[in-house]
């Protein structure tokens, strides 16, 4: 059964519950009820992108003609087989993974049912074609992520609406639940806070109104009707947590606990207990001797033939900045990379010659960190145009392919601004500067500098080859957009 995105009374808007939980007669689907609909519909068009995905890979490593039988058996059971693996992976819980975890995974998953077809098709003695089964997870991770994006958008737009919203209980009403109520209305994550429950630990006044204290958690579960606990840990007793976790499970509804950790990628946490304590374990993560090695040869393999197909244009934005305005076609700037390292960085020259004239009476600081004008009147017509497109920054793909860059990283600084700012931008080398980078996808300009150094720090200690792989499919729709772009 196919999800609905149709609009729908939102979560303010549903009716009130008597103390007994019985729901008037026109209350909405729940949250739950909704996402395992969109699961459903989700299978059904990753299956179907998978089955076009070997299809047309057949056509181009093969050619045109008939399937033979143990090629259309493939075709017919991948799908399935694929969708099952999938499963597995859990890439149908929406509402519990991450856009950048899911990314991973489907990597992942599409990865090991080419790995399942070979080993199977080797173990029976049939024949199949090696460059088949490289289109095939090409074209899958194409199709199959393409797809997912439509989705997503699609759930963000319904979340916007009240749509695939779990009606929470914050568990606390001290500062720590504040700042999850604050980060969780909105529906955007798909959570909607309507009510807080006191603890026994010492409360302060909270942003939500009270429904009860964890020793009436059932009546108040029954009298919000709520779906999801979201547990503020600071503001629980351990001697709490049980109770906390039997009412939700005798209640049927969901529960999360906050951590008092930064933002960190799920797959780098695991949970263990000591007896009657669970902890989280937090993998280190450093770019040792093979994952410098491998994120080089990704750059090269990805760079290289970027540099060459974009050459055409590279001719168009010369002869654009060549007959509009007098100057050299490059700028060339001083910027630091990996171990504070000084190296020239290119770009399409974009403002007029001798500029600087044009920033007497501006109250403006270069040396301050990501320092860039939202209006700035140094630009030439077809460098503003370069500027919102982002064009401007292709020659920094010969910085790629010498090595002072990497396609991802955190975005190389002035030298002066580091100087001026040595404290707070000297974690940012510990890798490649980058083309793009986290914060790139997550607001480009409109971020203040603080904000900018937190996400560089946490691509820095969540790298993964699948993470720069999506910054990558991430910064094309953002730079499509403008995002923040100035």
């Amino acid at each position: 059964m196919a999800a609905s995105f149709g609009r729908q009374t939102t979560t303010t808007d549903r009716p009130a519950v008597s103390p007994s939980g019985a729901a008037g007669a026109d209350a909405a689907p729940s949250a739950l009820a909704q996402y395992r609909g969109l699961s459903r519909a989700l299978a059904i068009s990753d299956a179907c992108c998978v089955a076009g995905a070997l299809g047309l890979a057949y056509e181009i490593a093969v050619g045109p003609g008939v399937p033979s039988l143990a090629s259309l058996l493939v075709i017919a059971i991948g799908a399935p087989v694929w969708v099952a693996i999938f499963a597995l992976f859990r890439l149908y819980e929406l509402h519990r993974v991450a856009p950048s975890e899911e990314f991973r995974r489907v990597f992942g998953a599409l990865s090991l049912g080419v790995t399942l077809i070979v080993a199977t098709a080797f173990w029976f003695r049939v024949p199949v074609s090696r460059t088949w089964m490289g289109l095939s997870w090409l074209f899958s991770v194409v199709l199959v992520l393409g797809v997912r994006r439509l989705w997503h958008l699609r759930l963000h737009r319904a979340r916007l609406r009240g749509r695939f919203t779990f009606r929470t209980l914050v568990v606390g009403s001290n500062e720590e639940a504040d700042l999850l109520v604050e980060r969780l209305r909105g529906g955007v994550f798909g959570f909607e806070p309507v009510a807080a429950v006191a603890t026994n630990g010492q409360d302060l006044p909270t942003s939500l109104a009270i429904a009860g204290s964890t020793q009436n958690l059932a009546q108040a579960i029954r009298g919000t009707r709520a779906e999801c606990l979201f547990v503020a840990s600071s503001a629980v007793p351990e001697t709490d947590m049980p109770h906390i976790l039997k009412t939700a499970r005798h209640e049927g509804t969901l529960v999360w606990v906050s951590a008092n950790l930064p933002e960190v990628m799920s797959g780098r946490l695991s949970a263990r207990s000591f007896g009657e304590v669970t902890a989280l374990s937090l993998r280190p993560v450093h770019l040792s001797g093979w994952q410098v090695a491998t994120k080089r040869v990704f750059d090269l393999l990805i760079g290289g033939p970027a540099l060459a197909v974009s050459l055409p244009l590279w001719a168009a934005v010369a002869i654009a900045i060549k007959t509009t305005s007098r100057g050299p076609l490059l700028f060339r700037q001083e910027r630091v990379t990996k171990g504070g390292r000084t190296f020239t960085m290119y770009k399409f020259r974009t403002m007029v010659m001798d500029c600087d004239d044009l920033l007497e009476g501006e109250a403006v600081d270069p040396t301050s960190p990501f320092f860039k004008l939202a209006d700035d009147p140094r630009l030439t017509a077809v460098g503003r145009w370069l500027r919102r497109t982002s064009i401007d920054e292709l020659p920094q793909l010969w910085n790629v392919l010498k090595g002072d860059m990497s396609l991802v990283g955190p975005r190389p600084l002035p030298a002066e601004q580091v100087r001026a700012n040595a404290e707070l931008l000297e974690a940012r080398h510990e890798v490649r500067a980058g083309i793009t980078g986290w914060w790139q996808i997550n607001g480009r300009s409109e971020l203040d500098p603080h904000e900018a150094v937190k996400l560089d720090l946490f691509y820095i200690e969540n790298w993964s080859l699948a993470q720069d792989l999506f910054i990558l499919a991430k910064t094309f729709p953002a730079v499509l957009f403008r995002k923040g772009a100035v």
